[in-house]
């Protein structure tokens, strides 16, 4: 029984994770050997809304989206900075995974694959978290609250998504 709330409660980290590094631009990728071929040929691309856009695409649309004011285009950049960083450290990380990638590979290195995905998720909420906070204190309440709806939306798409499979 606590074995199987632990599993929970990890499985709800991990998704409230990929909701903010999906919401982030940041590529959702597994081991390579968990991904479709598809998958680790569209590094630079991920899904929000179920489609595949590149990092500049999400950038772009998160913008609007958020209805981002010239007033807050500063504090702006420094999420699409941080976007564009967090998906180029992915896509190097996938691309090394892919080069180094055996069919013989044991279930501790597989592990270990894992371990490296994850970990670039959570560097790369560590990146986006202070940059999107700061956008964030300066939006009216107004925005805030589309902010909020915004991820909320991907997060129920992103649930719906992975109980389909």
């Amino acid at each position: 029984m606590a074995y199987s709330r632990r599993v929970q409660t990890s499985t709800r980290l991990s998704l409230l994770a990929a909701v903010a590094l999906g919401a982030a631009g940041l590529v959702l990728a597994g081991p390579a050997s968990a991904q479709s071929d598809t998958q680790a040929k569209s590094a630079h691309h991920s899904t929000w809304g179920g489609r595949h856009e590149s990092v500049d695409e999400r950038i772009a649309g998160l913008h609007e989206r958020l209805h981002i004011t010239p007033e807050e285009e500063t504090s702006w950049l420094a999420v699409a900075h941080a976007m564009a960083e967090n998906d180029r450290a992915m896509a190097a990380l996938t691309e090394t995974v892919k080069l180094n990638h055996d069919q013989h590979r044991t279930a501790v290195e597989d592990l270990h694959t894992y371990e490296k995905f994850n970990q670039a998720h959570v560097d790369g909420l560590k990146n986006l978290i202070p940059a999107f906070e700061s956008l964030y204190a300066v939006m009216p309440p107004s925005q805030k609250l589309t902010a909020d709806e915004v991820f909320r939306r991907f997060r129920h798409e992103k649930e719906r998504a992975r109980h389909s499979r």
